[in-house]
């Protein structure tokens, strides 16, 4: 279990720690962020060969959703499109996915067609499908939980911008400061939809 959480402290709440477990040469990095997922990569981490860190979001837990009895699998590889559209490819992880979620429903009812992209997986990342998306929307916006500094959309940005020629691109993230212990500033601070919207709005004009 991972995440910022408001009202915990800095030493409980300080900080996604994918970036870190992703840096590291052979090994996955998986971060579901729905009950279904969590469980179809939990069961393919384990049957994995090789070593999987698995991290999901503590602020996830009260999310509700029906999930098969069956035993089933999500490939670790494969990033999933939540929504699709022209106008903007966001792109998001983890608990991050609520709010990137929650802001692209609000970008569609002010008109405009958002692709919606979960990564599931940092590590390996579905580049082909990032840069599918883009090669279409030509614009791209990160969301990220964790500080903006090298954050995982700093590296998202980076294979696209490989692939796409033309493409403009932004990022959402954490400030590159330690959460205050006041949940009101937290919550403020950390990537919410209002700052996505914001932000979209302001790389589509």
């Amino acid at each position: 279990m991972t995440g910022q959480t408001p009202g915990f402290g800095g030493q409980h709440s300080d900080y996604e720690i994918d970036t870190y477990y992703a840096h590291i040469p052979g090994v996955k990095t998986v971060v579901p962020s729905t009950p279904s997922d969590a469980k179809g990569m939990m069961v393919a981490a384990i049957r994995d060969p090789n070593p999987v860190v698995y991290l999901y979001a503590a602020g996830l837990r009260e999310l509700v959703e029906e999930v098969s009895d069956e035993q089933y699998s999500v490939p670790l590889d494969k990033a999933v499109l939540r929504t699709t559209g022209s106008d903007i490819t966001i792109v998001g992880s983890g608990g991050g996915m609520p709010e990137v979620l929650a802001a692209t429903e609000r970008l569609q009812k002010a008109g405009m067609k958002v692709e919606a992209i979960d990564l599931r997986s940092l590590k390996p990342m579905d580049t082909e499908t990032l840069v599918k998306s883009v090669q279409k929307t030509k614009r791209l916006l990160t969301v990220d939980q964790s500080y903006y500094t090298l954050c995982p959309g700093a590296e998202v940005i980076a294979r696209v911008a490989e692939n796409v020629n033309g493409a403009r691109f932004k990022r959402v993230a954490f400030p590159d400061a330690a959460p205050p212990a006041s949940p009101e500033m937290y919550l403020w601070m950390r990537p919410n939809a209002d700052h996505i919207f914001a932000a979209a709005k302001k790389l589509v004009g």
